[in-house]
């Protein structure tokens, strides 16, 4: 353990990584000790922009079974300056993972890209309804930053605005105000959560 472990930390240092590094660090995402695994995630998303292969890999380690391998997975995907569709949906899974801390990595790899499709705004705003409040403000930090959200997921957030859990609608109601521009049902449902 500990060499192996040693040896993809070392890896992960480097800036810039050759595919037979790559190759070789996507090779300890399958190693059967979870240190050298979630050691291997790390050292992948230090690199910005990863070949295909590498990313499938990453998208794979989200179903790891240990939650600190996956949540680095998705904290790795997050980094990436480009997300193909098949990453974007493999993060919309992992808000529904069952650790905690896998799901708030998820949220924040989501809300690292200023661009997000539909369905990745709408699973956001699913998120601002989790049992934990951790995932509810990345939930919510990440949709703030989308300048301008689809009518649809407005509507979304405004009926979160009537949720039963101030700490719910609170969230909400960051989302709407960091948007650009509000349409008038918007500001009105504002209004009326004073």
């Amino acid at each position: 353990m500990g060499l192996r472990k040693t040896i993809v930390d070392a890896l992960g240092k480097q800036s810039t990584l050759p595919e037979s590094t790559l190759q070789a660090l996507i090779g300890a995402l399958q190693d059967e000790d979870w240190y050298v695994r979630r050691s291997a995630a790390s050292a992948l998303g230090k690199q910005s922009t990863l070949p295909e292969s590498v990313l499938q890999a990453l998208i794979d380690a989200l179903q790891d079974e240990d939650m600190d391998v996956e949540r680095r997975a998705a904290e790795a995907l997050g980094k990436q300056s480009v997300l193909p569709e098949s990453a974007l949906q493999a993060l919309i899974d992992a808000l529904q993972d069952e650790g905690m801390d896998v799901r708030r990595r998820a949220t924040e790899a989501l809300g690292s890209h200023l661009i997000l499709p539909e369905s990745a705004l709408l699973a956001l705003i699913r998120a601002l309804q989790d049992k934990k409040k951790e995932v509810r403000d990345s939930a919510s930090f990440a949709l703030g930053r989308q300048s301008t959200l689809p009518e649809r997921a407005l509507q979304d957030l405004i009926d979160v605005l009537q949720h039963n859990n101030w700490d719910v609608r609170e969230s909400a109601a960051y989302a709407l105000v960091n948007q650009s521009t509000l349409p008038d049902s918007a500001l009105q449902a504002l209004i009326g959560a004073l």
